[in-house]
């Protein structure tokens, strides 16, 4: 598992959690921005499969918009909602 930024560090200089997830490997989507690497993969597997895959790194499907945007900010209010709401779930 590789420590990956969303948002690359070397372009948008943003290094907290909420630009960060884990995966499996990131050679094809070194330093692109999100507008480019996720309009890729929407084209090469189809919005509803990106939509879930973010999902699973607790990404809410609206912040796909911001993605394709390069809206880092929007993004991660997004995000920090998504992670604070699955860890209230966890610990009632």
């Amino acid at each position: 598992m590789q420590d990956d930024h969303i948002f690359p560090q070397s372009i948008f200089k943003e290094d907290r959690i909420l630009n960060r997830t884990l995966i499996s490997i990131n050679q094809s989507k070194i330093d692109k921005k999100p507008s480019k690497y996720f309009k890729e993969r929407v084209e090469e597997l189809g919005e509803e499969k990106i939509i879930e895959i973010l999902q699973s790194h607790l990404i809410p499907p609206d912040a796909l918009k911001y993605l394709l945007k390069d809206d880092l900010n929007k993004f991660m209010e997004l995000r920090k909602y998504a992670i604070v709401n699955e860890i209230r779930g966890i610990i009632k």
